[in-house]
């Protein structure tokens, strides 16, 4: 609508947010990649107000610099680094981590510029398999709900409205 792309230029700039896929510790690869994955889908979603990097730019800077994949990345300075050299706001890491039987998913923000961590949701629930597509779903919700990217209002439950936006929108 002309009140969204109006809205949409008024705030300047989009946010980059590079996505990390999520290490895994005792628990499958493939949660820590499925993880990130819905995450990245979730921000792709909002592509007026975020560009989100593709994984497979993430791949390629890692190995350009030396990691196996991007994955490898094994603190918050390499992904801050990477995140530059993709030109991110933001870089997203986490883990996933099972113990017994108890999966924990952890999720990191950072701020590419400061280094400050603008948001860490974590979620804890029962490993079986059929919780795991639904932990994942979870996580990237309150992950999105965290960040520091809101959409315009209306939109979807859970995101407040931006500042800038308020007086457009409410018109």
């Amino acid at each position: 609508s002309a009140i969204r792309k109006h809205a949409i230029a008024l705030s300047d700039k989009r946010d980059t947010i590079a996505v990390f896929d999520f290490k895994t510790e005792e628990a499958h690869t493939e949660y820590g990649i499925g993880i990130a994955e819905i995450l990245r889908a979730e921000l792709a979603a909002l592509r007026d107000l975020v560009i989100t990097v593709p994984r497979q730019r993430l791949q390629n800077v890692a190995a350009a610099q030396g990691w196996r994949s991007q994955t490898d990345v094994v603190d918050d300075a390499t992904a801050i680094e990477i995140g530059k050299r993709v030109r991110a706001d933001r870089v997203v890491v986490g883990s996933v981590v099972q113990f017994g039987k108890t999966l924990t998913v952890n999720a990191r923000a950072i701020d590419v510029a400061t280094g400050d961590i603008k948001a860490a949701p974590s979620l804890r629930v029962n490993n079986k398999d059929e919780q795991a597509s639904t932990s994942a779903m979870l996580v990237a919700r309150d992950l999105l709900n965290a960040l520091p990217v809101e959409r315009p209002h209306g939109k979807t439950k859970g995101f407040k409205l931006m500042p800038q936006f308020a007086s457009v929108l409410a018109d």
